[in-house]
C-alpha cells in the first residue's frame, strides 16, 4: 500500500514539475519581442517569415516533427491544408497541436496564368506550420495576437458588403459564435472563411451588375 502511495506521489510530483516547467518556458517564449526585421506585411496583417519561427522551434525544443494529417481541400480557390506538430520537452513529454492553413491559387505577375497547384498547397502548409507554432508555443505572440482582431473586424466587415442579405449576416454570426472560445488558436479557420465568403459575395455583386449593364443595353436597343 505504501509503495503504491509512494509512486503515485512520484507521478503527481512528475506531472507538476512537468506542468510547471511547460509555464516557465510558455512565458519566457511569449516574453519575446519579434525582431522588426523578421515582420512582413500583407494588406492589413504582419506576419512572421517561417524560417524565423523555426529557428525559435529549434532553439527551445529541437526534437519536433510536422506532419500534414489530411490531403489539401480545395473550396472554392482557396487551399486548406491540416498539419499536427508533434514537439517533446526537456522532461521527455511528448506535446501536439495541429494547424490549419490556408491559400488562395494566384496567377503569376508576369504572364497572367495561374500559379502551379503545388505553390498554393506550399504556402497553405506554411501557414498552418506556423499558426501551430505560434498557437503551442507561444512563439511571436506580438504578432499574432494583434492579427486576431484584424481578421474579426474583416469578417464583420462583410455585413456591410452591398449583397449581403440577413443570411450573411447569419452565417457570419455563427461562424464567429462556434469559434468565440477558441479565437485566437481558429483564426487561420476564420481567416479561410472569410475569403471563401468574400469570394461568393463579390462574384454576386459582379453578376449582379452585369444582369444590370445587360438590362440597359436592351433597353437602350428598344429606344
Amino acid at each position: 500500500m505504501n509503495q503504491s502511495l509512494t509512486k503515485q506521489t512520484k507521478n503527481e510530483q512528475f506531472f507538476k514539475e512537468v506542468c510547471d516547467s511547460i509555464r516557465e518556458s510558455l512565458k519566457t517564449i511569449e516574453s519575446q519581442k519579434t525582431p522588426k526585421e523578421f515582420i512582413y506585411q500583407m494588406g492589413d496583417f504582419d506576419y512572421v517569415d517561417v524560417e524565423y519561427m523555426k529557428r525559435q522551434l529549434n532553439k527551445y525544443y529541437p526534437l519536433w516533427n510536422w506532419e500534414i494529417v489530411h490531403p489539401p481541400i480545395v473550396v472554392s480557390n482557396v487551399v486548406i491544408v491540416t498539419g499536427t506538430l508533434t514537439i517533446v520537452t526537456e522532461n521527455g513529454v511528448t506535446r501536439k497541436c495541429s494547424g490549419i492553413g490556408a491559400s488562395q491559387f494566384k496567377t503569376s505577375s508576369r504572364t497572367g496564368n495561374l500559379l502551379p497547384p503545388s505553390s498554393t498547397v506550399k504556402t497553405a502548409n506554411t501557414e498552418a506550420f506556423k499558426k501551430a507554432i505560434n498557437d503551442l508555443l507561444n512563439i511571436c505572440a506580438d504578432v499574432y495576437k494583434k492579427d486576431t482582431v484584424i481578421i474579426i473586424e474583416q469578417l464583420l466587415s462583410l455585413k456591410e458588403h452591398p449583397v449581403a442579405t440577413k443570411k450573411t449576416w447569419e452565417l457570419i454570426d455563427k461562424k464567429i459564435e462556434s469559434t468565440k472560445a477558441d479565437i485566437p488558436t481558429r483564426r487561420n479557420e476564420i481567416f479561410a472563411y472569410y475569403n471563401y465568403l468574400k469570394k461568393i459575395l463579390d462574384e454576386q455583386l459582379r453578376l449582379d451588375n452585369e444582369q444590370k449593364e445587360n438590362l440597359k443595353e436592351k433597353e437602350r436597343e428598344n429606344e
